[in-house]
């Protein structure tokens, strides 16, 4: 046993210096301080129900810590989630709060938390109309007959000013290729007038799903009626309208309803006013059916409308395009309105010299239908090559059916 113990000793001893030698490196090392940068979940807490906050607020906070580097690692497993303490606050307004931590004692604060800016509103509570609305189209030689949905209205709680925004909670069904009966709980979207949603994150919204029920039938014989929208006016000088975009874009109809009937296959809407716009808008207007509404068909569509501004600079100038030659009894729609001239040579011109730049169309040959246009230009001399975008304009020209009455017999 002896003879074993000391045979090759001297490397055995070696290797137990080196251990200790190692042993203490590591423990020396582990003392060692250094700065480093810790993340921590951010929470709110003592929040008066009679309040709500208003304005984002980060998810976790950032903090400077010096210390050992086993104390450091411990911090970021064993250290408590911070907090903003709104204990204190009991009316409305605009507040600065710093967050609150409780740091392990081996680790001390290089620098403050940093405050976080916060805007308090009273909290409200109140109920919103649910409102469906359709995606795509069914395929040809299928017709929707109804939707149901339960329930007709969701309630919202949250603060005063999301919650004075919210105007209609809305549901998305896609009807492309659709040929069977649809049933399907669908999350709800909480939007304003103009359908632009309001951020769920400062809305409790219940229930979150709404229940909808659609029957979708095939028929013999369908037949599709476009809706158009009927503009009037125009837009605020220094405004074009760029774009119309319509939901439903089409309605389908029994072709036993049309069956005998010398109509028009459109569906026009109630007029929608672009006097003095100076922005995009969405609106909801009533249809005006060329036949006696069926009751399962809907009564009114939702117009999108963008309206852009003429801008220009040193070598960039939008046009808007004069449509000449239009005729009594027609209704013409320029999509968009507007085109812009880009050309180096244009920096180089006289304010009054920009003013000759125009763009026109003579439409007094076309009839109904939808045209794609390239409008001619006048262009004042010492302008040479220009790029236009869009180099095409569409032109849509129908009749004022709107003012022609139903035959309905």
């Amino acid at each position: 046993m002896r003879a074993l113990l000391l045979k090759n000793w001297h490397y055995k001893l070696f290797s137990l210096v080196l251990a200790i030698a190692f042993s203490y490196y590591i423990y020396g090392f582990s003392s060692y301080e250094v700065e480093a940068s810790l993340s921590f979940n951010l929470e709110i807490r003592n929040l008066s129900a009679r309040l709500a906050i208003a304005t984002e607020v980060p998810s976790r906070v950032a903090v400077s810590v010096r210390g050992r580097t086993d104390a450091i690692r411990e911090g970021k497993v064993s250290a408590e989630t911070a907090f903003l303490d709104f204990a204190n606050i009991t009316e409305p307004g605009k507040y600065v709060i710093t967050p609150q931590l409780a740091l392990p004692e081996a680790l001390k604060l290089l620098k403050p938390i940093k405050a976080v800016s916060v805007e308090i509103d009273p909290a409200e509570k109140r109920e919103i109309p649910v409102e469906v609305v359709e995606r795509g189209n069914i395929p040809e030689g299928y017709v929707l007959n109804r939707i149901e949905f339960n329930p007709k209205a969701v309630t919202i709680e949250g603060p005063r000013r999301h919650i004075n925004r919210s105007k209609r909670a809305v549901v998305e069904l896609e009807l492309a290729g659709r040929r069977s009966r649809i049933a399907q709980s669908l999350p709800v979207q909480v939007v304003d007038d103009d359908y632009r949603p309001v951020s769920a994150r400062f809305l409790s919204i219940s229930p979150l799903t709404v229940y909808v029920r659609a029957d979708v039938n095939p028929v013999a014989n369908v037949k599709p009626l476009k809706v158009v929208p009927s503009l009037v006016g125009e837009p605020a000088d220094g405004y074009y309208l760029k774009e119309v975009t319509i939901e439903p874009a089409q309605i389908l109809v029994e072709g036993k309803l049309l069956e005998g009937k010398k109509i028009k296959p459109l569906i026009v809407t109630e007029a929608i006013n672009l006097d003095g716009k100076r922005q995009s808008f969405t609106v909801e207007v009533g249809l005006k059916y060329p036949i006696e509404k069926p009751d399962a068909l809907q009564d009114k569509a939702k117009i999108t409308v963008e309206i852009q501004r003429l801008t220009g600079s040193e070598d960039v100038l939008s046009v808007k395009i004069d449509l000449i030659g239009r005729r009594e009894g027609f209704t013409y729609v320029l999509e968009p309105s507007a085109v812009s001239v880009q050309s180096p040579d244009l920096a180089s011109l006289m304010e009054e010299e920009r003013l000759e730049v125009s763009a026109s169309f003579d439409a007094r040959d076309l009839g109904v239908g939808v045209y794609r246009i390239v409008p001619q230009f006048r262009l004042p001399e010492g302008l040479g090559r220009i790029q236009v975008i869009p180099s095409t304009v569409l032109l849509t020209v129908r009749e004022r059916v709107e003012e022609l009455p139903a035959d309905n017999e």
